[in-house]
This record gives C-alpha cells, sequence and structure tokens, in this order.
C-alpha cells in the first residue's frame, strides 16, 4: 500500500507525536536479496518498512514474500497438488501488516488471497480464471480484479470482511481495472470504451462509479494515485499521442503539462515528471517535479540530468524516483529527495541493471523500495534505501521501523494495530495512526472526551460523555450538548436559553440571567409582562402600559406613560375628580377637566375659576355670588347674573344709574343717585320728582 496519513491535516497534528524526520535522512543502497531463485520485486511498502512483493525460489517458481527486520520471508502459496502449479506474489500490505495479492490454486487457477498472521486466505468466492488482490486500507477493503481467459476481460471488485462487492464502471466503460483504494473507501481504476483502443479513467465513491473527464476525447487516459481527499492524479494523451500529467479534482481535469504524474500525497502534492522536448542539438529530457495544490510546479532533484522523475511522494514529503546522467543516458539509478529539497543518489554499482524507486513505495520516515530492471524492463533485483540503523529508545528495534522509537519497547506491543506502541500511543484501545491530539493534552483525539480543549485527568462530573474541559454544562448532563444562543452555555443549564450571555449574569439571583430578565433587579419574579413592554410587571413603572424606556420624569416610581402627574412628584395618584389629573397637579382638584383648560393663565382652570378670563390667584368673592372680585362687576353685592344694562362696569345691582353709562359712579348729593343721571346734582332728592317733566327735579327746580 502507498503511505499516508488520513488527511494532511491530521498528518500535521501527528507530528510531535512521530519521530520521522521532515529534513533528509542517510540513504545507503541495500540489494534486499531474493528466497533462494535469484530475482526479486518490490511492490508495496507499509509505514513500519515492511516491504513486499515477489521473488524466485531454488527452481524458478516465484512466491510472495514480505521483508521485515532485514530478513525475508516465503509466504507460500494455496496450489498443493500434485499437479499444481507453484505461484504466489504480493502487491500491498497494510500499516497492521495484512498483505493482499495473487496465488495459484489446486485447480490451476490464480485467485486473489490475503495473508494474515502467517495464514494465506483463497478471498475467491466465484471462482475466476484469474481473480488479485492489488490494493488495502487501513480499514481493510480490499480491491482488486477477476480475468476471464475466454473473453480477455477484466472485472472490478471491492473485498470488505468476507463480502465480495462488484465495481461497477460508468457506462460505455468495459473491462474495468481498479488498482488503488484510499482510506475512505474510495478507488480509482480505468476501463476499454467502446473502441477497445481507448481507455480511460474512473473513480468508484460511495458504490457508484463515475468517469473522469480525458483530456482529448478518443484519446486515452491513465489514473496512477489518489489520495484521501479524493484528488487523482494519471496522465491523458494529447491529440498527437505526448502525455500530459493531470490531475483530477470534484471531476474536473487540470492539465499540468507535457509529462506524468505518478503519486499524490494527502497535502495535495503530486510528484512525477516534465518533458522537456529536443531543440536542435538539444536532447529531449525529463525533469523531476512535484505540484503543489495550487498546480505550482517545483522542479526537483539534481541540474544537469539527462533525465529524471518521481514515483513516489510520503504523507510527510519524501520523494523516490530515478536519474540517469548524461554521459550514460540508458541507466538508472535511485533518487531521493527529501522534504527540505536535498537530494540523494543512490548508488547501485550495477551498470546491468536499471534502478528506480517503486511507484508509491515510499514511507513517512523516507524509507524507500525498488526494483533493479533487465533489459526487458523485467524486475529482477529489489532493494531498499534506508538510513543506517539508529536506535534512540535503546530497545534493540531501528527508529525507522519502531512504532515507540522515543520509548523503549522491545515486544512492539500494539492493542489497537494502528501501528504507535501502546506504549507510546495516546489511544491505546483506540486506533488512531494519525495521532492526532488537538488539545496537546496527551490524549488523542479519538478517546479524548474533550478533543479541543486540554483535560488530561479526563474528568466528566455529569456523566453525559462530554468532558468538565468542553462540557457547555459541566454540571448538568446533556449529551447533545445543544447551545440555542451559541453563547457557550448549554442549554440545559443557560439562565438564559434563547438569549446570548456567556457570563451568565444574574444580579437578582433568581432563575432568569440578567440579558433575558425583565426585571434583573427584582428576585422572585414571574417574568408576567401585561403590557409586553419587555418590562416586567414586578419592575415596571407602568405595568398596564407599554413604556419600554421607563422614562420618570418626576422619579416618584410611576412611569411618564401612567403617571397622572407626570412633572409632579405624586407617588399615591390621588385624583380626587377621577379626571386622570392627579390632584397636585390638577388646576381644578375638585372638578373634573381634563384637558385642564385655563384661558386667564393663573392657578385655576376654566372649569372651577371664579374668573376664568382674569388673573384670579385669591379666588375672593366678598357678595358669594359665584363670581370672583376681580371680575364681578358688584363685588359687594350679590348679583350672579352680572346684568349691566348702561354697559359700563357696574352691574345693575349696584349701578347709581342703571340707565345712563357713569363709571365713575359721582354722586355729589350722596342721594344714591348717580350725577349722571340725578336731576338735582346737590340737592338730595331721593323721589326724583319733577312735575314740570323738565331736566330739574323739584327739589332743585
Amino acid at each position: 500500500m502507498k503511505m499516508k496519513s488520513s488527511t494532511g491535516v491530521l498528518r500535521l497534528a501527528a507530528l510531535a507525536a512521530i519521530t520521522c524526520p521532515l529534513a533528509a535522512n542517510a540513504q545507503t543502497f541495500n540489494d534486499i536479496g531474493d528466497l533462494g531463485g535469484g530475482t526479486a520485486s518490490t511492490q508495496g511498502i507499509n509505514k513500519s518498512g515492511q516491504v513486499v512483493g515477489g521473488s524466485t525460489v531454488a527452481g524458478g517458481a516465484e512466491h510472495a514474500y514480505v521483508y521485515r527486520n532485514g530478513a525475508m520471508t516465503d509466504l507460500g502459496f494455496l496450489g498443493t497438488s500434485a499437479n499444481a502449479a507453484e505461484f504466489s506474489r504480493a502487491y500491498a500490505i497494510s500499516n497492521a501488516g495484512v498483505i493482499v495479492g495473487l496465488t495459484s490454486t489446486n485447480a490451476n487457477q490464480y485467485h486473489a488471497f490475503v495473508w494474515v498472521d502467517g495464514l494465506m486466505t483463497d478471498i475467491d468466492t466465484h471462482g475466476a480464471d484469474i481473480s488479485s488482490g492489488l490494493d488495502i486500507n487501513e480499514a481493510g477493503q480490499i480491491v482488486g480484479y477477476d480475468y476471464s481467459l475466454a473473453g480477455g476481460t477484466y472485472d472490478a471488485w471491492l473485498y470488505d470482511n468476507g463480502v465480495v462487492t462488484p465495481i461497477v464502471p460508468p457506462a460505455g466503460i468495459s473491462s474495468p481495472y481498479v488498482f488503488r483504494i484510499s482510506a475512505g473507501g474510495d478507488a480509482i481504476g480505468y476501463g476499454s470504451l467502446p473502441d477497445n483502443v481507448t481507455t480511460q479513467a474512473f473513480v468508484w465513491t460511495n458504490g457508484v462509479a463515475t468517469a473522469l473527464p480525458l483530456l482529448v476525447d478518443g484519446k486515452p487516459c491513465l489514473p496512477w494515485d489518489l489520495n484521501d481527499l479524493g484528488e487523482i492524479v494519471g496522465y491523458c494523451n494529447d491529440s498527437t499521442n505526448v502525455n500530459h500529467a493531470v490531475k483530477w479534482v470534484g471531476g474536473a481535469l487540470t492539465d499540468l503539462g507535457i509529462g506524468k504524474a505518478y503519486s499524490v500525497n494527502n497535502d495535495s502534492v503530486a510528484a512525477g515528471y516534465y518533458r522537456i522536448p529536443a531543440a536542435g542539438a538539444v536532447a529531449e529530457t525529463f525533469r523531476a517535479c512535484t505540484w503543489d495544490g495550487a498546480n505550482a510546479r517545483t522542479d526537483r532533484g539534481l541540474a544537469g540530468r539527462r533525465r529524471s522523475a518521481l514515483t513516489a511522494i510520503g504523507d510527510f514529503g519524501h520523494m523516490g524516483g530515478w536519474f540517469q546522467l548524461a554521459a550514460n543516458p540508458a541507466h538508472h539509478e535511485p533518487l531521493y529527495v527529501a522534504a527540505d529539497g536535498t537530494t540523494t543518489e543512490l548508488a547501485s554499482g550495477d551498470a546491468t541493471r536499471n534502478y528506480e524507486i517503486n511507484v508509491h513505495c515510499v514511507n513517512d520516515s523516507g524509507l524507500m523500495a525498488g526494483n533493479g530492471l533487465d533489459a526487458q524492463g523485467t524486475a529482477v533485483k529489489a532493494f531498499i534505501s534506508r538510513a543506517p540503523c539508529v536506535d534512540a529508545d535503546a530497545d534493540t528495534i531501528c527508529d525507522d521501523i519502531d512504532n515507540c522509537p522515543g520509548v523503549a519497547n522491545t515486544d512492539q506491543a500494539d492493542a489497537d494495530n494502528d501501528t504507535f506502541g501502546d506504549v507510546c500511543d495516546n489511544c491505546a484501545a483506540v486506533a488512531n495512526q494519525n495521532q492526532r491530539d488537538t488539545d496537546a493534552d496527551g490524549i488523542g483525539d479519538v478517546c479524548d472526551i474533550c478533543p479541543t480543549a486540554a483535560d488530561p485527568a479526563q474528568l466528566d462530573t455529569d456523566s453525559d460523555g462530554a468532558g468538565d474541559a468542553c462540557d457547555n454544562c459541566p454540571a448538568a448532563a446533556n449529551a447533545d450538548q445543544a447551545d440555542g444562543d451559541a453563547d457557550g452555555v448549554g442549554n440545559a443549564c443557560d439562565n438564559c436559553v434563547a438569549t446570548a450571555n456567556a457570563d451568565q449574569a444574574n444580579a437578582d439571583n433568581d432563575e432568569w440571567g440578567d440579558a433575558c430578565d425583565n426585571c434583573p433587579t427584582l428576585r422572585f419574579n414571574g417574568q408576567g409582562d401585561l403590557d409586553a413592554d419587555g418590562v416586567g410587571d414586578s419592575c415596571d413603572n407602568c405595568p398596564q402600559t407599554a413604556n419600554p424606556n421607563q422614562a420618570d420624569t418626576d422619579a416618584d416610581t410611576r412611569g411618564d406613560a401612567c403617571d397622572n402627574c407626570v412633572a409632579t412628584y405624586n407617588k399615591n395618584q390621588l385624583d380626587t375628580d377621577a379626571d386622570t389629573v392627579g390632584d397636585v397637579c390638577d388646576n381644578c382638584a375638585t372638578v373634573a377637566n381634563t384637558d385642564q383648560a385655563n384661558a386667564d393663565g393663573d392657578a385655576f382652570g376654566d372649569a372651577c375659576d371664579l374668573c376664568p378670563s382674569k388673573v384670579n390667584n385669591g379666588q375672593g368673592d366678598a357678595d358669594a355670588d359665584g363670581l370672583g372680585d376681580s371680575c364681578d362687576n358688584c363685588p359687594h353685592l350679590a348679583n350672579p347674573d352680572q346684568a349691566n344694562a348702561d354697559g359700563d362696569v357696574w352691574g345693575d345691582a349696584c349701578d347709581n344709574c342703571t340707565a345712563t353709562r357713569n363709571d365713575g359712579q359721582l354722586d355729589s348729593d350722596h342721594d344714591a343717585r348717580g350725577d349722571a343721571c340725578d336731576n338735582c346734582k346737590f340737592v338730595v332728592n331721593l323721589d326724583q320728582a319733577n312735575q314740570d317733566a323738565d331736566i330739574w327735579g323739584d327739589a332743585c327746580d
């Protein structure tokens, strides 16, 4: 299998827990030998540096093998009858050490197998002529193919926990060949179009196969790798049959230029080469390169080489491939490029074969596996490139294959089979290959009850599955952690469920937080609000009249909206005449006059003013006739009708000339007849007798 963490992001979080260096490793060329027949090939490598492939035994038959801890182990084959063919080959190995491939059987067929803990099992449940497992992920899902000798066609399948599911290609594509599976169960492959010449790539996701676009209609495309993000790389032919490196993301194709892309990691970095066509006397060259997530290309390897290519890239940025010297353009040697760009060109010491790092065969610690190819391009030599053994924890296990390189554990116990030994696994009982620990509390996210809040003690006071350090109600069980107002306080313990109030301030210590309490300073408030103004009845200065601003100009605890004397303090709200105007500000406290009309502007309203049109603040009424002295035309003589026949300032009741205007009331003879109407002004004559009817009374005529 190809080495990957679950995602590039998770890989970064795991760096602190993994001692695989990102800087260059010291690399050496190491022939890993064979099973006695003289030839061997590598096909896959896992995180622990275990390598699988096929090797000849004495007599020439090929057997599957696993190479680990410096020794090659023969996995055998399933054909045991006298006339059975003798053959097996391993194609992939998981980090847990599960191996898949194909083996001969007693029926002289070749069937897919899975090898676990020393036992090889035939997983071909339907009797194909030839079948093989080609790749396996950490969930144990296997992809492979069946081949029909009669029809010369392929069928693809997924094997998962004993169940085989056919991988049906997209419409129009036949003879599907699926060879790579991601951590999430996505698979890639290719098949033939109806012309039986053009190959088209496809991806299989959630049980559905989708064709990947061609670069040019009618020209073939081959996928080579996919990452756990669903990004796929490979190459397609253009209209002139020149290879172009391509990337498919979300079903869309991006042309990366002339060349090939062989591998892509979970940081979206693709590896391959680009081709520089011949120009005049300058020969065609290949240049090893990578393309980042934005498809920007970076040259890799040493300049001046005739050709170079990268065939593998790991999630920690280690890259492997091959190069050719200009002096010997027909000979390949292995190439290693570290994540920091440091380049090592390995020397096989064998000029008779071409040595290359196998496609996808680089792991996170920079250990690479490759093949030496004969003149026909057949793999005949297997090798690995690795640093000299470093054993930091002195447990006799080299760091690059030690599942706890910083903690001694000779037994390499790994209860959850996630490739991290129990003594250094931050979730020893739960598989978590990426060792992600977001909160850096020493407890891995997959088993941490608070994966984003440091809580090494893992306290959970309310036993709801959410640790106290991240529980939004640590003392009230709420497994769903519902938080309707998104204030960080769960509904189960929030004193304002629908109003954000992270501080939970509660000045009156009732059950309602200040942010939603309609009487935040008054305890034992039932939250009643008759006038629906947002202020509770218990503290509303106008509980039956909406006044959200609670204005109280005279500070008498009665809000302006309902105060019968807005500007005058009157806490008791006494209103004797029931005219809605309080006595202390009513200009007629005992006479209803809601309008408070006051034409003369004195202290008394028109409705009770003895002189409504003339200021008379004293309201004196000497003759008690209901008219104030200041406006009474007879202030000392009761005359409520105020009759005044001559229109002077004196009412008839007290006017000494009722029919003749005499504002001054001059009466020279004091006989109660004013001079203006007295026929004897200077002689008293009360009866005004005048026998001759002239203008003079008898008394003075």
